[in-house]
């Protein structure tokens, strides 16, 4: 019951940031695919977002290499499946889709803890 409970408090978060932090990053620091983590972080912090779901915004705006330095280690294995969750609620008319995400990816199949 709580793990269906974080899977669906983290799809809204993911809903949320893809509304947001994406304009919120280019208005700030012009476009562009990736980001500090520390223009993310003040982006968040601006956008009033959840700050435990970070790991949205850096799978989203960091390559995978740079995610592992900024995101917890338990978060390492899901960078396609955040990735893909924020892109799955991105509006279409306010941000293109990077290639490098995958369509259909198993979306609910997140493993660790969501704290």
């Amino acid at each position: 019951m709580f793990e269906l409970i974080r899977k669906i408090r983290l799809h809204l978060a993911a809903r949320r940031y893809a509304r947001r932090l994406g304009p919120q990053l280019r208005r700030d620091y012009g476009g562009g695919a990736d980001y500090t983590a520390g223009q993310i972080r003040t982006a968040v912090k601006k956008c009033r977002l959840p700050a435990r779901y970070i790991k949205l915004g850096y799978a989203a705006f960091m390559d995978e290499e740079t995610f592992r330095m900024a995101a917890d280690r338990s978060d390492w294995p899901d960078y396609e499946v955040l990735r893909s969750l924020y892109f799955e609620w991105v509006p279409v008319s306010s941000y293109s889709k990077p290639e490098n995400v995958p369509e259909n990816p198993d979306i609910w199949r997140i493993t660790g803890s969501w704290s």
